[in-house]
């Protein structure tokens, strides 16, 4: 869950379509989302498969299998599944915190290295 105010608008890239904007100063070093149980979820392998097709569209778009718990699927329950993908990122998502790499400005859009923190992240779907 996002410990900041952020907002969705275009994406500063138009080929990503919406992104996620700082809402307020964010400093480096700083936590910006972490895993929150309830809120954020976690759901088995199992019940993924035995979601119907819309369900599970949605996990396979705004979800991911986190590197070294391939057993699940996650989802935020926050606006963090408008987060774009950057080779650059201002946001650190290696763990179950993300933490800001530098300083993040009002109105500046986040990103983070989906490559990082995604088992099943596909590069050929990355516009750049």
């Amino acid at each position: 869950m996002f410990l900041y105010r952020v907002e969705v608008k275009v994406a500063t890239n138009p080929k990503m379509g919406l992104g996620l904007f700082a809402k307020e100063f964010i400093s480096k070093g700083s936590v910006v989302w972490e895993f929150v149980d309830g809120l954020d979820m976690k759901i088995s392998m199992d019940k993924f498969n035995a979601l119907n097709d819309a369900q599970k569209e949605y996990f396979i778009k705004y979800g991911w299998i986190q590197k070294g718990d391939e057993d699940f699927y996650y989802s935020s329950g926050d606006l963090s599944n408008f987060m774009n993908h950057s080779y650059n990122p201002n946001i650190d998502g290696k763990e179950d915190v993300s933490v800001a790499l530098r300083d993040i400005h009002i109105d500046e859009e986040l990103f983070i290295n989906y490559k990082d923190f995604c088992f099943n992240f596909d590069e050929t779907e990355v516009q750049e």
